[in-house]
């Protein structure tokens, strides 16, 4: 009950909304006001926990945002790969059109077998995979790096590996 006192009487506000004078110096018959009451404590709590439930998912919603905001070269590279692989279930792309072979880079001049080679994921368990390192990887290496350095170094690398792949290839040919 609510108490709120006055110079000549206290008034109690009971939760059935009913408002009498309690106190003795009012003796006229005055008739009863009705004060609306709120609902119960437990639908304030439900919307409460439907509040901080909206809160929690915007602030997932937010976080996902961030993580785009702040790492554009992950977000891209997982975009580029993801995008790419299911271009090539959907469309029944053979693997031998896009992967890294010796003869068709070398000898009939496909470089830009380096790239899809290194873009190509045919299974759902390498895709997958792959994505979740490059998420986690991608996320502190290009927090520290920066984006520019970051997708530089992973284009570098996609020489690099095309480079010595078709060295060694190139070795074993030969000798």
């Amino acid at each position: 009950s609510n108490h709120f006192a006055s110079i000549d009487t206290i008034h109690t506000y009971p939760t059935s909304g009913i408002y009498k004078p309690t106190s003795t110096i009012i003796a006229f018959n005055t008739p009863s006001l009705v004060i609306s009451c709120p609902t119960s404590s437990s639908s304030s709590f439900s919307s409460n926990a439907a509040k901080s439930k909206h809160k929690r998912q915007n602030a997932k919603q937010n976080a996902n945002l961030q993580f785009i905001l702040n790492h554009p070269a992950t977000t891209f590279l997982l975009l580029l790969n993801t995008g790419l692989a299911f271009y090539y279930w959907n469309h029944r792309i053979n693997p031998g059109l896009v992967c890294k072979q010796y003869t068709k880079i070398v000898v009939e001049d496909e470089w830009w077998r380096g790239l899809t080679g290194a873009t190509a994921h045919f299974e759902p368990l390498h895709i997958g995979f792959n994505m979740m390192s490059l998420h986690t990887l991608g996320k502190e290496l290009e927090g520290g790096f920066g984006s520019i350095v970051f997708l530089t170094y992973n284009a570098a690398l996609i020489a690099f590996t095309t480079v010595v792949m078709m060295g060694m290839v190139h070795a074993r040919v030969r000798w």
